[in-house]
């Protein structure tokens, strides 16, 4: 390396690589040999270390996770000193080394190749001793020619000298784990010395009509001798529908082959038909080469001001997407690849956006396959210089407003982006990674995009990405959220906007804009959330201008830490600095298992809107292409009595024809004559696949409504009661106690609550419901709110009773009445409370609450209810309302009305940063009850004394507290007791951690409310 004094490649801007083939597009030969296996390795502590004793290592993959070094995370810092183009002396260098052979078939005078998909960050390579090339870039390829450094008839030996840091480290500062290594596809390739085609880039071109095509193959090629090029397109059912062939001389470097064709079939994300190209070059002496590319025609335009595809302007329901597994990190297998994408599409996600770098190049061949919109994304990002001034982000509000600027980001931009985005020394550093990704990458009907990178602020070098861009790929739109005015890209991106300034961006300019407006991140998916995912839904179907989004992020980035037992995130290593549970923001787990927010964004984005109208199902369809023929439509009306869940019709049939953008209706079954004892009667649609597809099994659900079909006569208090059960009231000091044939309540005087209630001698609870308006907080919640819960003391209430009194009306019931002062300690601000408990003769109890905020009380509370502790043989819970799964104010649509059944155990939702989980939204009717069938059913009581209201419950064998204390699962203590919350109001999730908070509709106002809840007793049928 020379002395510490010299700038090496990879501390030098200028030096992106060194003989490096130019990039092309993505075709790996049959007779390619995979050097993937294990290597030879050493890790050296800097680069000026020398290899002193080899160990092995698995190719590919990270050496981090290999027990060499430590994973270190960061969101937005970089782990080194902002000092560009310089990284660290300590700077970790991995050493690769293994023997290959060339293939005794493979033609002697073939030029020999060695290609690497993705090195992190930066590598020289050398082969038999001699230093073959460099190249940096870390998600893209780099390909040498080894020709004149082998040894064909004996072995030879490759070492790969891989650099944790480079000066491309300041370009790759994206949301992610720092993980270094060869961790993708490493190829040994031949190609004909004399005769090859270099590179092709397939283009179709539609008419005015968007229905004939023409075919353009531009091909680059290396011809020491005459040649003839031929094309073959084959369909599905492999009939040649178009061919060509054509002579090429000698020395000719490039070619254009056009086709016409006849109304072929178009590439959509909805229906991603494709055909098959053979691009073959015959040579004079046999030795041809044949490149099998899959092609999809569409056109991709910015018509009337907005993305259209054939002509039509779509609608996005997107997601962003990592590469990224628990184990191996970026070194992803393939079918878990692929399986992410089929579970997008189970969820009705027609688009990714690949954040942000290119994905794994077989990714791109899955998402042609089965239909998934793609903007491809530049591997760039270098947020982290914004930490550069520990007071850089302390300007004035009003300052930054009032330059017009939107945020603090983007007034900054400008003073950030000198560091390299506006630095004309990094010009070719980022020209080269927009070539990359657009040369590997651009044979994909899928992608529909390409974008400059992310949160690099913006400046000069952009500009240029942008011009290189549309000058080499005139078939696709550019985008960059740094370029806030859109002075270069295609559409107007924006990240965590709030809804009304949405809306104001979609109004901005009428209908006469330009360019459209999307949300290249929204939906923060941290933890226990999003919330109000509809509300961004309806803005996108109902403004034009609006086309959709991509939530922030598809999954978690966890790492599995056998030797703990969960999925690590940010200083679990000991790394430092670090961003945290910022891994964890995504819609399914760090497994890729579908998390509830992927499930609650499945209903949002549903493509076929359901709903029922004066006796019809209206079938509003929301998809761009699809006209529903191949989906059926399943409904079922049930019914519930307050003990059992019916189904009195079940119907399918085939769903009919509906245009895209268009409605029809389907008449509903007749309903029979219900019984009187029915309280609710409701019919479920279900919009169902009525034939397998790539990605989902028939009966795979599309979309669903459901809607209430009976007017049910509400139950109320005390009608529900048995009648004509005396109960006794026995008076003491300390004490109340009512009894009845089958129940015993004790009442305390003294702290003004209950303080025993059994029923057939057996105990319904250990800890007594009392009044509570704190929950644990989730990662939204950690933003903003929980700081301001814990300054106001809602977690620790106490309460002073400032009178008790007793009345019985009659021998039936009794009514204990309660004034008292419910406070928060340390603070001046509090509840002034009348609590009433009424007990009627058949053990029925109704705890009624009014309360009055005084004092320096907060303007929003997570909640308003009772906190109770049961019994551990509470194991059975049924439910009537939402479910199965949890649910909130603004995180409820996905869950459907019915009779539901769970044990606190499986009640429980586990995050991987424990936080509040486990609330059931929109309960109407609830029954806890032990081993022997003995329990009780909460319903909501109001003014009149119905019991049929809504109210939000969780049980579980963990405590708020036990929970707001862990930072992993296998920290929390499951209790014995069942910790039961019965809620009449719960405020919603939000985005808050990085985005909107929770909106003034699903928020809990600190303000006078009465509430009431009914406690029947259940014992077993005899």
């Amino acid at each position: 390396m020379g002395s510490n004094t010299e700038r090496p490649d990879f501390s030098n801007e200028f030096v992106i690589h060194r003989n490096r083939l130019p990039t092309r597009a993505y075709w790996i030969p049959e007779d390619a040999i995979v050097l993937n296996g294990i290597w030879d390795f050493h890790l050296a502590p800097t680069p000026f270390h020398q290899v002193d004793e080899w160990k092995s290592i698995q190719v590919p993959a990270h050496w981090q996770l290999q027990g060499y070094g430590k994973p270190h995370y960061t969101n937005v810092p970089y782990p080194f000193p902002i000092d560009p183009p310089f990284v660290p002396t300590e700077n970790q260098v991995g050493t690769y080394r293994r023997r290959f052979n060339i293939p005794s078939d493979w033609d002697r005078s073939s030029q020999i190749r060695l290609r690497f998909d993705g090195v992190d960050s930066a590598f020289h390579l050398f082969v038999n001793g001699n230093q073959v090339g460099y190249s940096q870039g870390s998600r893209n390829p780099a390909e040498f020619d080894i020709t004149n450094y082998i040894f064909l008839e004996r072995d030879n030996e490759v070492t790969v000298r891989v650099y944790q840091w480079c000066d491309g480290s300041y370009l790759e500062d994206q949301d992610q784990w720092w993980l270094s290594g060869i961790f993708r596809d490493v190829h040994l390739l031949a190609f004909s010395a004399t005769a090859r085609i270099e590179d092709f880039f397939v283009q179709t071109w539609l008419d005015e009509k968007y229905e004939n095509a023409t075919l353009k193959i531009g091909l680059q090629l290396h011809l020491e001798e005459e040649c003839s090029i031929e094309v073959k397109v084959r369909d599905h059912d492999d009939s040649l529908v178009q061919h060509a062939t054509q002579t090429v001389p000698a020395g000719r470097e490039s070619l254009e082959v056009e086709l016409p064709f006849l109304a072929p079939k178009k590439w959509t994300a909805e229906t991603p038909y494709r055909y098959n190209m053979d691009l073959i070059l015959i040579s004079p002496n046999g030795n041809n080469q044949t490149i099998k590319q899959k092609i999809g025609f569409r056109q991709v335009e910015l018509r009337n001001g907005n993305i259209t595809v054939n002509g039509k302007a779509i609608l996005f329901r997107g997601v962003n997407h990592h590469d990224f597994h628990p184990l191996n990190g970026r070194a992803v297998p393939l079918e878990f690849l692929k399986n992410d994408l089929i579970l997008m599409k189970q969820h009705n996600v027609n688009a990714v956006r690949c954040s942000h770098y290119p994905s794994h190049p077989k990714f791109y061949d899955f998402c042609d396959e089965i239909g998934l919109w793609v903007i491809d994304e530049a591997d760039l990002e270098c947020h982290g210089f914004i930490r550069g001034d520990v007071d850089m982000k302390n300007v004035p509000e009003s300052v930054w407003r009032e330059n017009g600027s939107e945020s603090i980001e983007e007034y900054l931009s400008p003073v950030l982006a000198k560091y390299t985005s506006d630095s004309p020394s990094w010009r070719e550093a980022y020209l080269d990674r927009i070539t990359q990704m657009l040369q590997r990458d651009k044979n994909h009907p899928s992608i529909i995009i390409w974008s400059l990178g992310n949160e690099a602020w913006y400046g000069c070098n952009h500009v240029s990405m942008s011009e290189y861009a549309k000058k080499h790929d005139p078939t696709r739109l550019v985008h960059y959220e740094g370029d806030r005015k859109s002075k270069t890209a295609d559409m107007c991106s924006f990240m965590y906007v709030e809804l009304e300034n949405l809306e104001r961006k979609a109004l901005a300019e009428g209908d006469e804009f330009d360019k459209p407006v999307i949300l290249c991140e929204y939906g923060m998916a941290i933890g226990n959330g999003p919330g109000a995912l509809e509300e961004y839904q309806q803005l996108f179907h109902k403004y034009r201008r609006l086309q959709g989004g991509f939530i922030w992020e598809f999954a978690n980035l966890g790492l599995w830490r056998e030797d703990k037992s969960y999925f690590a995130y940010g200083g679990d290593f000991g790394d430092f600095p670090h961003d945290g549970t910022f891994a964890l923001d995504g819609l399914c787990q760090s497994d890729h298992s579908p998390g509830r927010g992927m499930v609650e964004l499945k209903k949002a984005i549903e493509p076929v809107k359901l709903f029922i109208q004066d006796g019809q199902i209206v079938l509003q369809n929301l998809f761009d292409f699809d006209s529903l023929e191949t989906l059926s439509v399943v409904i079922q009306i049930c019914t519930f009595d307050g003990h059992e869940q019916q189904t009195i019709i079940m119907d399918r049939k085939p769903c009919p024809k509906v245009q895209p953008s268009k409605t029809a209706t389907i008449l509903l079954p007749g309903l029979p004559t219900l019984p009187e004892n029915i309280l609710e009667c409701w019919v479920t649609v279900s919009l169902q696949i009525s034939q397998p597809t790539l990605w989902a099994e028939t009966g795979h659900e599309v979309a669903w409504c459901q809607s209430s079909l009976s007017e049910h006569k509400q139950p109320s208090i005390p009608a529900t009661v048995q009648q004509d059960l005396s109960i006794q009231i026995q008076e003491t000091i300390p004490s109340y106690y009512v009894t009845g044939s089958k129940f015993s309540i004790e009442f305390d005087r003294i702290r003004g609550r209950l303080a025993g209630w059994t029923m057939h001698g057996q105990k319904l609870f250990t800890t007594a419901p009392t009044f509570a308006a704190w929950r644990t907080p989730t990662e939204n919640d950690t933003k903003y709110d929980a700081e301001r819960w814990g300054a106001y003391s809602l977690d620790n209430l106490q309460q002073r009773v400032i009178s008790i009194s007793l009345q019985s009306s009659d021998k039936d019931s009794v009514q204990i009445t309660v004034q008292a002062y419910i406070g928060a300690v340390i603070r001046d601000w509090g509840f002034t409370s009348t609590i009433v408990y009424t007990i009627y003769g058949d053990g029925t109890v109704v705890i009624s609450h009014n309360v009055r905020p005084r004092g320096y009380h907060p303007k929003i509370l997570p909640r308003l209810g009772l906190d109770m502790q049961l019994p551990s043989d509470f194991a059975s819970v049924n439910w009537f309302g939402c479910g199965p799964e949890e649910s909130y104010a603004d995180k409820r649509n996905s869950q459907k009305l019915g009779l539901h059944s769970r044990t606190p155990d499986n009640l429980f939702t586990s995050y991987e940063y424990p936080q509040e989980n486990g609330n059931r939204a929109g309960t109407r009717w609830l029954q806890l009850t032990n081993s022997e069938g003995v329990g009780f059913v909460v319903t909501r009581v109001d003014d009149a004394g119905r019991t049929w209201g809504e109210f939000d419950f969780a049980a579980l064998h963990y405590s708020g507290k036990d929970i707001a204390k862990a930072n992993h699962p296998t920290e929390l203590e499951r209790r014995e007791d069942v910790f039961l919350r019965l809620d009449a109001a719960h405020a919603g999730l939000g985005t808050a951690r990085c985005g909107p908070g929770t909106l003034e509709k699903y928020q809990v106002p600190c303000k006078e409310t009465s509430f009431a809840f009914s406690f029947s007793p259940q014992v077993p049928y005899l």
